[in-house]
């Protein structure tokens, strides 16, 4: 999905391919829904997501974790803090990515466990980037990965806050096929999650 396909897997893939150099790797960048329907339907091998779901044939292992944040524009009132509480939120203008977002399902589960709705978008965009470049230009608040966000921040660009009571680290998830694979494939899999050890299967799903 979005988030892995942009900031993690090139460099996982580069990789992969400096072991196997006579393989080749296409990667295709999609929301979390997508991935999951094509891995289960046979159009992709394998795929990486933000969020894992109970879909029957797939098998997921926890790949990297990851960490949500909240980005303001740096002349917003909340710019200058830390944390921030989830009731200073309300009211504000918000950008989301869309609904097939991974990042958009864990922010739905996290916020309707503190009571809190999420409020309508004043704007739906279908990349992270286009998210924080919306961020930039001051068009509202957003949540996004840290990685994705890892930039605009340093550059003074946008600011990066947490909400006081919300957990917002994730894990991304390796995500295939159970049954039998190609040896290209159970190869990708072992490389960018290595067998868990025996006896020990409380990671893998």
């Amino acid at each position: 999905s979005t988030t892995p396909g942009q900031y993690l897997l090139p460099r996982l893939i580069a990789g992969f391919r400096s072991r196997y150099p006579g393989l080749q790797v296409t990667l295709r960048i999609a929301d979390t829904a997508e991935v999951l329907k094509g891995v289960r339907e046979a159009e992709l091998d394998l795929g990486v997501v933000g969020a894992k779901s109970p879909i029957r044939g797939l098998k997921f292992r926890p790949l990297a974790e990851d960490e949500i944040v909240l980005i303001v524009p740096p002349a917003h009132r909340l710019a200058g803090l830390r944390e921030v509480s989830p009731q200073d939120l309300e009211g504000e203008p918000f950008i989301w990515r869309e609904s097939g977002s991974g990042t958009r399902k864990v922010l739905v589960e996290r916020l309707s466990a503190l009571g809190i709705r999420l409020p309508e978008p004043v704007m739906t965009l279908g990349s992270t980037e286009a998210v924080v470049n919306a961020v930039e230009a001051g068009l509202g608040l957003s949540f996004v990965t840290h990685l994705a966000a890892e930039r605009s921040v340093h550059l003074g660009k946008v600011a990066a806050l947490r909400v006081k009571g919300l957990e917002l680290r994730r894990e991304l998830f390796l995500v295939g096929r159970g049954g039998d694979t190609s040896p290209a494939v159970e190869a990708f899999w072992d490389f960018a999650a290595p067998p868990l050890p025996p006896g020990d299967r409380s990671r893998s799903a």
